[in-house]
């Protein structure tokens, strides 16, 4: 192989890896945006109304209703890290809390590597097909 084939492989490979982180990060601010309970309706507080428009931002995002808005798409974030979108956004729906630990170590085993993951076990998928079910019975 050329020394330009072996630059491009990294490069790709490194971008690779910082999508993923990002994907992480995006669908993890998600979970915290849905996790967070929504305040009273009669409640006027700042707080409060800064809750309710993070909680519509996310079901916007996560319904790729976002138009421009929206940096990288939530269905691209999802083809990112390999998973299927319905699928994600049934979890993040049904269980927002519960999905941001699978993102955390997620985060945590991008971090590590491969060598160092393969005693851990579940994915994000696995936990997203969980949710799913359990918010269907």
């Amino acid at each position: 192989m050329s020394q330009a084939v072996l630059e491009a492989d990294e490069k790709r490979l490194a971008g690779g890896s910082i999508f993923k982180h990002l994907a992480i990060e995006m669908l993890e601010l998600a979970a915290a945006d849905l996790a967070r309970p929504l305040p009273a309706y009669n409640d006027l507080a700042r707080g409060a109304h800064e809750v309710r428009l993070n909680h519509e931002s996310a079901t916007r995002w996560i319904a790729d209703r976002s138009g421009d808005a929206a940096t990288i798409p939530f269905s691209l974030c999802c083809d990112a890290l390999g998973v299927d979108p319905r699928v994600v956004a049934g979890a993040l729906l049904s269980d927002p809390k519960g999905l941001m630990e699978r993102l955390r170590q997620l985060a945590r085993r991008e971090e590590l590597g491969p060598r160092d993951t393969e005693k851990r076990e579940g994915t994000v998928n696995d936990h997203c097909t969980v949710a799913v079910r359990v918010r269907q019975r």
